[in-house]
């Protein structure tokens, strides 16, 4: 099995059953925790997942997986992604937007450089 690197990033499923929620972790115990409480370690991976959760279960009234409601999904702020870049090496102008800083977070975290 491959080795994990850290930082990295899981995923989980939002409502809409196309996008993901995903959350920083920093080493293998916390890893371990996320994918324990139904997070994933890619977001195919998580869509997949969330595509076959059944009605009734977390996230079909518009809560995660702990209960929290609609208005705690919510995308990582610019700092946090600034952040997360800066951690991971990224080189970044400070006009990029946050959705492309987010694609480069993300190939980065799968071992795709920036």
């Amino acid at each position: 099995m491959d080795k994990i690197e850290f930082p990295r990033l899981v995923y989980r499923a939002l409502k809409d059953g196309k996008t993901c929620e995903h959350h920083l972790v920093e080493e293998q115990e916390a890893y371990d925790e996320k994918l324990a409480d139904g997070w994933y370690g890619s977001v195919p991976e998580a869509l997949a997942a969330g595509a076959g959760a059944p009605a009734g279960k977390p996230g079909s009234d518009g809560s995660d997986s702990h209960g929290n409601g609609k208005d705690d999904e919510k995308p990582p702020t610019r700092a946090e992604l600034e952040e997360q870049a800066r951690k991971l090496g990224i080189s970044f102008q400070p006009n990029i937007g946050d959705k492309k800083l987010r694609t480069r977070i993300e190939i980065a975290l799968q071992g795709g450089g920036q």
